[in-house]
Protein backbone atom coordinates (compact mmCIF):
# COMPACT_ATOMS: atom_id res chain seq x y z
CA UNK A 1 0.00 0.00 0.00
CA UNK A 2 2.03 3.02 1.07
CA UNK A 3 1.29 6.19 2.94
CA UNK A 4 -2.12 7.74 2.64
CA UNK A 5 -1.65 11.32 1.41
CA UNK A 6 -2.46 13.77 4.21
CA UNK A 7 -4.80 15.81 2.00
CA UNK A 8 -7.06 12.76 1.57
CA UNK A 9 -7.29 12.46 5.37
CA UNK A 10 -8.03 16.19 5.64
CA UNK A 11 -10.73 15.85 2.97
CA UNK A 12 -12.36 13.01 4.93
CA UNK A 13 -12.30 15.12 8.11
CA UNK A 14 -13.77 18.13 6.31
CA UNK A 15 -16.50 15.99 4.76
CA UNK A 16 -17.30 14.49 8.15
CA UNK A 17 -17.48 17.97 9.69
CA UNK A 18 -19.69 19.18 6.85
CA UNK A 19 -22.04 16.27 7.39
CA UNK A 20 -22.28 17.02 11.11
CA UNK A 21 -22.92 20.70 10.40
CA UNK A 22 -25.63 19.77 7.89
CA UNK A 23 -27.23 17.56 10.55
CA UNK A 24 -27.41 20.60 12.84
CA UNK A 25 -24.43 19.66 14.99
CA UNK A 26 -21.19 21.57 15.30
CA UNK A 27 -17.94 19.97 14.22
CA UNK A 28 -16.15 18.84 17.37
CA UNK A 29 -12.68 20.38 17.24
CA UNK A 30 -11.38 17.98 19.89
CA UNK A 31 -12.44 15.01 17.76
CA UNK A 32 -10.60 16.45 14.75
CA UNK A 33 -7.43 16.98 16.81
CA UNK A 34 -7.59 13.41 18.13
CA UNK A 35 -8.06 12.04 14.62
CA UNK A 36 -5.15 14.08 13.26
CA UNK A 37 -2.86 12.94 16.08
CA UNK A 38 -3.83 9.30 15.44
CA UNK A 39 -3.06 9.77 11.74
CA UNK A 40 0.34 11.27 12.56
CA UNK A 41 1.17 8.33 14.87
CA UNK A 42 0.18 5.82 12.18
CA UNK A 43 2.27 7.64 9.57
CA UNK A 44 5.29 7.64 11.89
CA UNK A 45 4.90 3.91 12.56
CA UNK A 46 4.62 3.18 8.83
CA UNK A 47 7.71 5.23 8.01
CA UNK A 48 9.70 3.39 10.71
CA UNK A 49 8.46 -0.09 9.74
Amino acid sequence: MGLVPPFIILMILVLGCGRKAAAGRRCDLGFVIVMLSLVLVVMQLQSQG
